[in-house]
């Protein structure tokens, strides 16, 4: 898989708050960035794919 940088801009708290948690959750903040996005992405998922099992029975 090809990774591209991306250049991110953040409020100074919103920077605080991913270093927090990237470091209580031993990762770097890219990781802890993409970890958050994954969640997300699952969580939106999620209903859709609950959904599309139930329209099929």
């Amino acid at each position: 898989m090809l990774v591209k940088p991306m250049q991110l801009r953040l409020p100074e708290d919103l920077k605080v708050w991913l270093k927090r948690r990237a470091v209580e959750s031993h990762r770097s903040a890219n990781a802890e960035i993409v970890h958050l996005l994954q969640m997300q992405r699952q969580k939106e998922n999620a209903p859709m794919a609950a959904t599309v099992d139930a329209s099929m029975q």
